[in-house]
């Protein structure tokens, strides 16, 4: 089998293989979004986080491509998206330093910042072909905020 794909023409095996890549980026995607749901729904900051970026992207959605408010809240998600970004730059970081000594050490750090890669790329959802209207995106985003504000914050403790 492999040697027919490799008989066939470069534009085919350039062809088959975005269609394989595509294929491969779709199903981790999915399965990393599943992942993060649950993990979520088992701890309150990251499900805080997660809320919050569906508000930004309905908030996107509610205003017009150009005005302030749009822009604004582009802004937000693309600095949501880097720190998460930064998260996992670390973890790779540390991966590789910590992969002479511990192997295993290393393999959790990678998935931790592709977890962390999937969660930034979640944060600057794009906002083309939605078929909900702006009043629509008005009363998801009301409804994500609220929720939101009812997701209690972590305490400080009197020792800082």
């Amino acid at each position: 089998m492999w040697q027919q794909i490799l008989d066939l023409p470069v534009i085919v095996q350039g062809a088959l293989g975005s269609a394989l890549f595509w294929l491969a980026f779709e199903v981790s995607k999915r399965t990393f979004n599943f992942l993060i749901d649950i993990f979520g729904r088992l701890s309150k900051n990251t499900h805080k986080n997660l809320l919050a970026y569906d508000a930004l992207f309905h908030a996107r959605c509610m205003y017009e491509v150009g005005s302030i408010e749009y822009t604004a809240t582009y802004v937000k998600s693309i600095f949501s998206a880097l720190q998460k970004l930064l998260y996992a730059l670390i973890y790779i970081c540390l991966g590789l330093i910590a992969s002479h000594w511990f192997g295993e050490l290393a393999l959790i750090a990678y998935v931790i910042s592709v977890f962390n890669l999937f969660i930034a790329l979640r944060a600057i959802t794009s906002v083309w072909g939605t078929s909900l209207s702006k009043a629509e995106h008005s009363k998801e985003y009301s409804k994500l905020m609220k929720l939101i504000k009812e997701i209690p914050s972590k305490e400080k403790s009197g020792a800082d």
